[in-house]
């Protein structure tokens, strides 16, 4: 009768890699650089005239920073989330509203039509989210439940003519400006 010995299984490491790695890194200093000479400039002339920063949001399509989350195919980055998070962080740094057109576009917007709209919606939408021909906003604010999607009260019923909509919110991101 013959043992066989095998080497013990190497226990999984318990310690997380919280480097970037270098194409991280990259992209951390171009999108910085990128925001500093582009988007700082004009900060202040925008909040003291409350004006949308429009043109910083087209400035970042060509560059692939408005939907570095979302599939390629239908021009998005196709970035990993932490590059994205990256991508966010850096623009945040400089103007908190041009970051939270990308954040609101990609996590809430076309993020939720990626994941659960039919091929008819992402064909419809995400091209033209992705070449910044159309601006998204996001309705979660509601009386009395805030951004607690869970305590959502809106609700969409089918009807014979398409969707009927009932609720009330108090505040839209970029509203005035999607479309």
């Amino acid at each position: 009768m013959s043992v066989t010995t095998t080497a013990a299984p190497t226990a999984p490491s318990r310690t997380a890699d919280f480097d970037l790695t270098p194409e991280q890194r990259q992209v951390r200093a171009a999108v910085r650089e990128f925001a500093e000479r582009e988007i700082l400039p004009f900060v202040e002339e925008h909040e003291r005239a409350e004006r949308y920063p429009a043109e910083s949001i087209r400035k970042l399509v060509p560059l692939g920073y408005l939907t570095p989350l979302l599939p390629a195919e239908y021009g998005g980055g196709g970035c990993d989330v932490v590059t994205y998070g990256v991508i966010c962080e850096e623009l945040a740094r400089i103007d908190w509203v041009v970051a939270s057109v990308v954040s609101v576009t990609n996590s809430l917007v076309a993020g939720s039509i990626v994941r659960f709209g039919t091929d008819a919606q992402r064909d419809r939408w995400l091209p033209g989210i992705c070449d910044g021909s159309v601006l998204t906003a996001a309705a979660l604010t509601e009386p009395g439940g805030g951004s607690d999607l869970a305590a959502v009260q809106t609700r969409a019923e089918r009807t014979a003519a398409g969707w009927s909509l009932s609720g009330s919110k108090v505040f839209i991101s970029h509203a005035a400006h999607a479309g």
